[in-house]
Formats: C-alpha cells, structure tokens, sequence
C-alpha cells in the first residue's frame, strides 16, 4: 500500500510486524464493497472476527471505494512466506522508480540483478529474467485507448456545441452592428470592444460550466446505482475532486474563448460604416459564408460521432455473437477452494473433486459435470510459457504463450468439445501415467503448420519438475478473456501437487435453467465434503455477459455522446435554415412575386442546407476513415469503418438535416409577397 500511495478507508493497513517471515498474521483489509454490504457501512466492522477457510481473521482496515487493482478483491491479506516452501510464481513485484529514473534505467538494473540471482538460485530461476512493465500499461492496456476514443467524443460533442453557440452569437453579432459602431463613434476601440463581447461569453460559459458541474455531481451518485454489474466500480471510483473541478475550470474558459471569438471579431469589424446602412445590419456574404462552414463542420463531427459509435455497436455485436467454441446454453460453473492443512496432499484434493464430480453427474437434472482451473471468458487468466522438445529457444525468439488450465476428463464432456486428432484426457490419465497434455488447434497450426503434434513433448519453462508431458490431442479454441489465443490443457490427477489445483472451477451442463438448481447443486457439494463453501455460482451466458462490460459501457457512452451530438446538429442546421430564411424573406418574397410557386421555394430552401449536408459528410467520411483506423489499431477486434457503415450513417444524417431544413423552408414558402416587396 505504501508503494502504491494507497490509504485505507478506515483503520490501518498492514505493519511491518504482520509481514514478517514464516508468520501467518491473521488480520485482513476488507473491500468497501463488503464492508459497506456485510457489515453495513459502520465503524463497528474493524476489530471483528472473521471465520475464512476455518480460520479466524481479525478486520482492521476498509480500503478505498473503487480500489480494484491488481484484480477486483474483496479480501487482503499478508503475503505468507517460508523458507522452505515450494510458494507460487503468481506474484507480482510493484516498486516506485526514483525520481529522474526512467524504465529503460530500471530494465538495465534489473537485467544486472537478474544474472546475479540465476547465478546463486539456478535451479528456481532457470533462465528467466526480470522485466519492468509500466503499471499504467498494466491496468490500461486496451482500455486506455478505448478511453482516449471516448475523450475525443466528448470534444467533438464540445466542438458541436461551442459552433452551435458560436452560431447564435454571429447572428445576434450581426444584429448588434449598428451598437458597436455607436460605441465606437463615442471612441470605443476595437480591443476593448471585443474583450467585452467576450466577457459576455465567458460569463455564458462560466453558468453553463457551474449547471454542468452541478450536473455531474447528481449523475455521479446516481448512475452507479443504475448501471449494472461490475461496470458500477468504474463508475465509483472515479471522484469528483479538485482535478475535476479545475479540468472543469479550465475547459469552460477555452469554450467561452472558442464559442466567443469569431462572433466578437464579426460583431467589431464594421467600424462605423453600420451608421450609414441606417441599421438594415446586413453583413454580406462573409457572414452567410461563416454560417455555412459552421453547418458543415457541424455535420462532418457528427458523422465523426456516429460512425465512431457505429463501429463500437457492431464490434459489440459481433462479440456478442462470436462463435465461443463451446455452447453456453444450460451451462453454470461454481468454484470452490481446496486450501489449508485439510487438503496439502495431492490425493485428498483429488478424491475430493471426484466425489464432487459423482455427486454432480447423479442428479437427474445434470447432464455433464467436470472441472477446471480458469474457465475461458472469465475474468482472470493463468500464461504459461511453453518449451517445444527438440526445437530449443534461443534469447531473442518470442516465447509461446499459452492458457493454462488444468481439467478432468469430464469437462469437454460438460463443455461438448470433441477432439479435432488424437483423443480428449481419459480417467486412465491418473497421476501414477505418463504425463499427457492436449493443446488448442490455434496453438497446432501456429508450431506444427505442416506436421500433427500428436506425440510431440511440451513442458512449462517455468515447471518445477522439469516433466515433459506428451500431446495426446487438439481440441477446438475457446473465446478467451484474455488476448492470449492459444491454450493447452492438462489432467488435474497429474497436477494436484501444483498451486493452480487449490481454486477448482466446476463445469456443469443441466437439463433445464440453471437459476433454478443452485440449491441442488450447492447440496451435492456439501454432501461430497461438508468443509467447501461454494462460490461464484454463476450461468455462464451472464458470465460471458459480464465480461464484456467494458465493451459494453463504452458503447453505451459512446452511443450517448454520437445521440446528444446529433440533437445538437439537429438544433444548429434548424436555427441556421432559420435564420438565413430570416434574413432571405425580401428575396423569397420577390421569387414568390415573380411567379415561383410555394413549392419551389421550399426545395430552393431544402437544396440549400442538403448542398451543405452533402459538404460536411463528404469531409466527415474522410475523416471517419482516418479516426477508423486509428481505433482499429488501438481496439482490439475494431475494423474500420465498412461502406455499409458509412453508407448507413450518411443517409441517416443527411435525412435529419431534411427534417431540420423542412420547418424553415416551409416558412418561407409562405412569405407575403406584398410585404416583401414593400420593404424593398
């Protein structure tokens, strides 16, 4: 916690004390989550026993709303080391650099401080080495560019905004012409003019700014409680703070000085030469001509938006429907926990797992029933780097990463999963056999292009036993959490004596909705071993569900900023035709004199605002090609923006421009004519 400059909510964190080598200290940091849930939010929770695993576990501290890192936890305990036990590499190593120190600094002295420990600890290192990683790296990833993506959308909902503004601002600019050039008669500069039409709009910006924080404020207590799921947390952990409010700050001032300036420049630059127009205010085509770039900047951003938010929305829907390798229907999965003194022998766990299994496959409503390690699609991933028998790797070669996962015989059974060559695991593959191992068809065509694997060797780089294991078969690819394609799978009898065969996640296929069952299948556990409680009981279509929320929300956001964007758009064309009909009524009028039916001045209206339409999609799919790639590179299984894609969203826009030029047009296609006239 020091390292990482976090602070717990309540109580204290651990004390050098409660770390101290081959000392099991039983005290606990607890989630928010819980402590607010299970103990109901009061400060009575620190100082309480906690029964976990058997054992008692005294409370002394809640951490922070929010805090998820490395993973989503709920419980904290001291790292348990001793000398002579065998412990387990799923560690991770956090460290602060020094001031001034860069990574490439740290990777330099950490490679020193590598060979060093291979030298005195060769047979528990072997050749591996020490590598620094970023931990913004870490926890962003993907998600940071997805994040970056959503930021530009709110720009260019910012952008929309501030030209709509902008918009209203010239024309009342142009209206306040004759003012201005009577200010400047009385010796008003220019300088002074325009600082204080600016005032004018920072002090706009600044209200807007204020209803806005205000607004956030309301939503940020609010949304939680109505997003679902984990993607609640995200929402929680982010605080309205000081940052906030200055980021706030800040961006109000650039909006007011971008929606403020072009107007104040407009509203400044006739001089006196308003005074001899008798107050008329017309302004010429310079200022039809702003007005029409607006429009069109206006339409190229929205399309920017909606395109973004498209390709968001198929790539959900793609992953939503892509092909998992398995079939999730009447699927459900549970984990339980095979730790402490109880279950230490290899044996004990394996007899418990097989009794479970029995228990689970004799219920009338149970088709299938296996187990694993880490079930594909959950949150959570074990990578092993594997080493090929016969084909040694040198330093600079790229090491094959892989899924691990250990298994029973009946989870591709559960799984219904059949082998593409060789065999699945058996209950012959026990743990006095061979050693086998079945691996993913991914993982055979990226090694064994031209020749089968079957009855080749593998082994973990990182296997204590140095085992080599033998492929008995290749069995499909599973739609993994994690971006590692390949997979390799290995009977859980021959692995027992490992750290990974302590968390056991249990694959049962049912006869009808799983919903309904969990009793039944809580009672068989309990009845198979009375000391497991069961966990994550879940159906795994809502499991494969959950871990798309990030997708998810981002496409929700997404969808939000490219609708409200859209609105905007809608508003600004709408005021735009509008106040060019205003100011177009003498020549409408004089058309409508001359003959021009109704109808032909409406399309002469419509065909305007369309021929700026058509200008700012044409730029907007210029520019969605551009941005399209971009987060295709950034997002993982994001394509670029299709023609459909761009053919969809174009119309679409170009159909809301129509309707926002009609009400307008119609107007003006019922100018007096006499009226106009008469003013001419």
């Amino acid at each position: 916690l020091e390292v990482l400059g976090i602070r717990p909510h309540k109580g204290r964190g651990f004390t050098h004390d409660e770390e101290q080598e081959g000392l099991r200290s039983h005290v606990v940091l607890i989630s928010h989550a819980l402590w607010r849930n299970h103990f109901g939010g009061t400060d009575d929770a620190l100082g309480q026993q906690m029964t976990l695993d058997r054992e008692d576990f005294t409370v002394v501290g809640v951490m922070p709303p929010g805090f998820t890192y490395p993973y989503a936890n709920d419980l904290w305990f001291p790292l348990h080391l001793e000398r002579e036990s065998e412990g387990s590499w799923g560690l991770n190593v956090q460290a602060r650099l020094a001031e001034g120190v860069t990574l490439e600094r740290a990777r330099q002295e950490l490679e020193v401080l590598a060979r060093r420990l291979r030298a005195d600890y060769p047979d528990i290192l072997g050749d591996r080495t020490l590598t620094p990683v970023s931990t913004r790296d870490v926890l962003l990833g993907e998600k940071g560019h997805q994040s970056v993506a959503l930021l530009g959308a709110v720009g260019f909902v910012l952008l929309i905004v501030c030209i709509n503004i902008a918009c209203l601002l010239l024309a009342r600019s142009v209206a306040r012409r004759r003012e201005m050039s009577i200010r400047s008669a009385l010796g008003a500069t220019r300088a002074r003019q325009i600082r204080q039409l600016l005032t004018e709009s920072g002090l706009m910006a600044a209200a807007g700014g204020a209803l806005g924080l205000v607004l956030a404020l309301w939503l940020s207590r609010s949304l939680p409680i109505l997003v679902p799921g984990r993607m609640s947390n995200l929402l929680e952990a982010v605080p309205i703070d000081s940052w906030v409010v200055l980021f706030t700050l800040a961006l109000t001032i650039v909006a007011g000085m971008l929606f403020g300036a072009l107007p104040s420049w407009v509203a400044t630059r006739g001089g006196l030469e308003a005074l001899r127009r008798g107050g008329r205010g017309q302004d010429g085509s310079s200022s039809s001509r702003l007005f029409n770039w607006m429009v069109i900047a206006e339409v190229a951003l929205c399309l920017l938006l909606l395109t973004g938010a498209g390709l968001m929305l198929q790539n959900l829907q793609g992953l939503l429907s892509s092909d998992l390798g398995y079939d999730p229907r009447h699927l459900t999965v549970f984990s339980v926990t095979l730790g402490g003194d109880e279950y230490s022998h290899p044996q004990r766990r394996i007899q418990s797992v097989r009794q479970i299994e029995d228990r689970l496959r004799a219920l009338p409503e149970v088709a299938e029933a296996g187990l694993t390690s880490m079930f594909p699609s959950h949150r959570g991933a074990v990578g092993t780097s594997l080493e090929i028998e016969g084909k040694p790797m040198e330093p600079q070669d790229p090491q094959i990463l892989a899924h691990s996962r250990l298994v029973s015989p009946g989870f591709f059974a559960a799984m219904n999963m059949r082998a593409r060559r060789g065999r699945l695991l058996q209950p012959s593959d026990s743990s006095e056999a061979a050693p086998v191992a079945l691996i993913s068809n991914s993982l055979a065509q990226a090694y064994w292009p031209d020749s089968s694997p079957v009855g080749e060797r593998i082994r973990s780089r990182r296997s204590d036993d140095g085992r080599w294991l033998t492929i008995v078969g290749i069995v499909p690819d599973l739609r993994e959490y994690f971006g590692i394609e390949h997979a390799w799978y290995r009977p859980y009898a021959q692995q027992a004596d490992t750290p990974a065969s302590e968390e056991v996640t249990f694959v049962v296929r049912t006869n009808s909705a799983a919903e309904a069952l969990q009793e039944t299948l809580n009672g068989a556990v309990r009845e198979a071993d009375r000391n497991l409680p069961v966990f994550d009981f879940t159906p795994v279509p809502e499991l494969f569900r959950e871990s798309l929320d990030q997708e998810r929300l981002g496409t929700v956001l997404m969808g939000a900023f490219a609708v409200f964007g859209l609105l905007i758009a809608a508003l600004g064309i709408l005021g735009v035709t509008a106040y060019g009909v205003n100011r177009g009524r003498n020549e409408l009028g004089i058309r409508l004199a001359l003959g021009a039916r109704p109808d032909q001045v409406l399309l002469l209206v419509v065909k305007r605002t369309l021929r700026l339409a058509v200008w700012g999609v044409v730029i907007g799919i210029a520019g969605s090609l551009v941005a399209g790639r971009l987060l295709s590179g950034w997002v993982v299984s994001l394509s670029p923006p299709g023609l459909s894609v761009l053919m969809a969203v174009s119309l679409f826009l170009l159909a809301v421009a129509l309707a926002a030029s009609y009400w307008p047009a119609r107007s003006a296609s019922k100018v007096d004519p006499l009226q106009a006239l008469r003013l001419e």
